[in-house]
């Protein structure tokens, strides 16, 4: 046999049985070492991220499901009615005299409006806010003089027409009906009225005009009149 044949037939056997191939004591082919190749790559497999393995243990390829943003609870559009409302003012009667002034602020991410009225000595308060499960507004208003009013009422002709009941110091009962109106100029009418007859007639007790007080020098000294105080909610007979 030529040297040629015998390197060829050498050649073949390595190929067959891989380079890795052991030997036995005896000359025969014995377990296959692992090759280079194979050892690096059972070694990288083994390095890998769980979450990228591919096998029984993969992870689904779809992404988690994310939580969908929900809305503010007080964002739908009957809750913005009186949105217009909502800035600082100097308030005037229907002589074009100095009522009081007015801060209407928008809190809890917009579910409550609050007002804070000053008037000479009396401060006082109001918390409106709409009532969506009723499709109601409703006011709270009270005062440093103890008093106290509640409203309640709807959107109606471009204007929120709120009603309450009041008991007088005479102990009667009486209707209270309040409206807030917003006028092309920016401006904001309110009109208070009474009824001593279950809302078949009433009678206005104060007309007032909201302005805005930006660009305004110092305000002027309220004028303390019996309108006024039935427009603060201190009913008297």
């Amino acid at each position: 046999m030529s040297k040629l044949l015998l390197v060829g037939i050498v050649v073949a056997s390595v190929s067959a049985y891989g380079l890795g191939t052991r030997i036995d004591s005896e000359g025969r082919p014995g377990r296959a070492a692992p090759s280079c190749h194979a050892a690096r790559a059972a070694h990288n497999s083994a390095n890998l991220d769980p979450r990228l393995r591919v096998g029984r243990e993969r992870l689904p390829l779809e992404p988690a499901a994310m939580p969908r943003p929900t809305a503010p609870a007080c964002s739908d559009a009957a809750r913005h009615q009186l949105d217009f409302w909502i800035g600082d003012w100097r308030v005037t009667d229907s002589d074009g005299q100095s009522a009081g002034t007015s801060h209407v602020r928008a809190l809890l991410d917009h579910c409550v409006l609050r007002e804070e009225w000053t008037s000479g000595e009396l401060h006082g308060t109001s918390l409106t806010t709409y009532d969506a499960p009723e499709r109601t507004w409703r006011q709270m208003w009270v005062d440093d003089h103890g008093g106290v009013l509640r409203l309640s009422g709807v959107w109606s002709d471009g204007r929120m027409v709120m009603r309450g009941t009041r008991v007088g110091s005479d102990g009667r009962s009486r209707q209270l009906r309040m409206s807030l109106a917003p006028d092309r100029d920016g401006s904001v009418e309110q009109l208070l009225e009474r009824s001593e007859d279950d809302g078949r007639t009433w009678t206005e007790l104060f007309r007032g005009t909201y302005r805005r007080a930006s660009g305004e020098s110092r305000p002027q000294r309220p004028r303390r009149t019996q309108p006024l105080r039935m427009h603060l909610g201190l009913l008297r007979p």
